[in-house]
């Protein structure tokens, strides 16, 4: 299966930069405001810049797949 490209809207990108710039962050978006797509894509900035070395995430299949290899 094949990701499904990832088009964030403003609000996501706000969230991808805050938790970029804040090492201990959190999300609080209503369900299905993307707060694991946006985690996924800040994870992914982050280990680019070497600000992260390894992580854990707990997500629905769903969203893994949706997520690919950001």
């Amino acid at each position: 299966m094949r990701p499904i490209p990832w088009t964030p809207r403003p609000y996501m990108i706000d969230a991808v930069q805050h938790l970029c710039a804040h090492p201990k962050a959190g999300l609080f978006l209503d369900p299905g405001m993307s707060k694991t797509a946006c985690t996924l894509a800040a994870i992914d900035i982050l280990k680019g810049e070497r600000a992260v070395h390894s992580t854990l995430v707990v997500a629905p299949l769903s969203v893994v797949i949706v997520a690919g290899d950001l």
